[in-house]
Parts: C-alpha cells; sequence; structure tokens
C-alpha cells in the first residue's frame, strides 16, 4: 500500500457511513489534511471533529457533488 503520510485526500459523502469510515481510515493511515465534502453539514462537523481527535487536519466543504455548478465552486 501506498504510504498516505501527510497526503491530501478528498472524500465525498463523509458526513456518515462508508464516507465517514474512509476519513477514520485515512486519518489513521496519517492522511492529511482530509477535505470532507457532502451536504449534510452537521455530519460533515462530525467526521471533522473525528478526525481532529485523531490528531490529523480536517477541512469541511459542504457541497451536493450530483450538481456541477456546486462541485465547480467547491474546487
Amino acid at each position: 500500500m501506498q504510504d498516505l503520510r501527510d497526503k491530501a485526500v478528498l472524500i465525498t459523502g463523509a458526513a456518515s457511513g462508508i464516507g465517514r469510515a474512509a476519513a477514520r481510515e485515512f486519518a489513521n493511515e496519517g492522511a492529511g489534511p482530509l477535505i470532507l465534502c457532502d451536504i449534510d453539514t452537521e455530519g460533515l462537523e462530525g467526521t471533522a471533529a473525528i478526525v481532529e481527535e485523531m490528531g490529523r487536519s480536517a477541512l469541511v466543504l459542504p457541497a451536493d457533488v450530483s450538481n456541477f455548478e456546486a462541485v465547480r465552486k467547491m474546487v
């Protein structure tokens, strides 16, 4: 597996479920900053708190990835 330490990672759907689990795993592998994207702002904040408790940095970017303009604005 590639060394992920200090590599930036963009995770869509990061507010819950598989996206939140992925954020935990990337943080566990030392990745960071984790760029967290979802339409659920409250859930994103929760995921960011988990990542930060693990000693990694997180950036929260609320966006609906099914909307081209929202993704363009996010990027």
